[in-house]
């Protein structure tokens, strides 16, 4: 399981920057600084209209389409 800000690398290879995102260890200033000055940089415009366009991709129907799956996973689970 990856948890944010723990493998800072593997996410910046990701794909994480063609999201709209920038990322930044948590525990760590100089990260926040960096990543805080690269969103508010040039890039910005670019940035907001990819983390819209990924944030669009989220929607009540897929959120309850993908809680209505686990619940069947889980019910399968259970019966076996």
């Amino acid at each position: 399981m990856r948890l944010p800000g723990r493998d800072l690398e593997h996410q910046r290879h990701a794909g994480d920057r063609r999201a709209g995102a920038v990322l930044s260890d948590p525990k760590d200033p100089a990260s926040i600084a960096r990543a805080i000055v690269e969103a508010a940089g040039p890039d910005q415009d670019r940035l907001r209209d990819l983390g819209l366009a990924r944030a669009a991709q989220f929607t009540w129907g897929a959120t309850a389409a993908g809680t209505l799956d686990v619940y069947r996973e889980a019910a399968g689970r259970r019966r076996a």
